[in-house]
């Protein structure tokens, strides 16, 4: 990359510094863990935000991870949920955690706080942060049977999972 830097700054930024620290450019995602280029010079990345999601018709409130594809200026040219990737492994254990955390009314106050203080509601780490992934690994070849070049193994751990997400779909393999 010419002797540029990439940094995540504050668990909010992404960013590209020159070789005399000038800055190129700012994506200002709420990226975090993980960075790794592509042999095309495409950078992952990933990302989180605040968001409302289904399962079984009932509205969940999540922190979702993403997997963020970047042209090397900064552009996003492609976001994989990992809620749509790893919904089937969210127990409704979990969920039923988060109802109960959201009925007490001082949770209320305190997610109202966070947006107030911070611009965002759900916390790492806290009951909303279902999935925490936090590699990304572009695999380099064919694995017969298992996976394609291309393809991506991501750990998340809120989930205990290790898996090939099979770039082209999304969808883990």
């Amino acid at each position: 990359m010419n002797g540029n830097l990439l940094a995540i700054a504050e668990s909010r930024n992404l960013v590209r510094l020159d070789w005399d620290s000038n800055v190129k450019w700012v994506n200002r995602m709420r990226f975090h863990h993980e960075i790794t280029l592509a042999a095309n010079s495409d950078i992952y990345a990933m990302a989180r935000k605040d968001e409302i999601r289904f399962i079984c018709g009932f509205p969940v409130p999540v922190l979702n991870d993403y997997i963020v594809i970047m042209s090397p200026d900064g552009i996003v040219k492609r976001e994989i949920s990992l809620f749509e990737a790893a919904e089937e492994y969210i127990t409704s254990d979990k969920i039923l955690k988060l109802y109960r955390w959201i009925a007490k009314s001082d949770n209320k106050k305190k997610l109202f706080q966070l947006k107030k203080h911070r611009g965002y509601i759900f916390d790492v780490g806290s009951i909303f942060d279902v999935f925490h992934a936090n590699t990304i690994t572009i695999i380099d070849r064919e694995i017969k049977g298992l996976c394609r070049r291309g393809d991506l193994l991501i750990c998340i751990r809120e989930l205990d999972l290790i898996g090939i997400l099979d770039f082209e779909t999304g969808e883990f393999v």
